[in-house]
């Protein structure tokens, strides 16, 4: 998995994309390692998505603890607030 900065960009950047829509962690999950290729068995592979919803999770919780993003925990959808717009902008000016 990437480091944690590299992972809140790509979370803020998968939202912006959706300004007022929702994400379910499920769907993040699934965008976010669509690139990565696992070739394990199935177990493995059920293995490595539940780290890799916790580690998605976890960095959902900073983002929202931060005001970057709203996050349902209820049904675990989140959507990206202004505050996380005007920060990926910043960073893709800088980019």
């Amino acid at each position: 998995m990437e480091s944690l900065p590299t992972l809140f960009t790509k979370i803020l950047q998968l939202l912006s994309t959706r300004y007022n829509g929702s994400f379910t962690l499920e769907e993040l999950t699934s965008f976010i390692n669509s690139t990565s290729t696992i070739s394990a068995a199935t177990s493995d592979r059920i293995s490595n998505e539940r780290k890799e919803q916790v580690e998605i999770l976890e960095a959902l919780i900073q983002l929202s603890d931060a005001g970057y993003i709203f996050l349902n925990p209820v049904t675990d959808q989140s959507c990206i607030t202004l505050k996380g717009l005007i920060k990926i902008d910043n960073k893709a000016y800088f980019n």
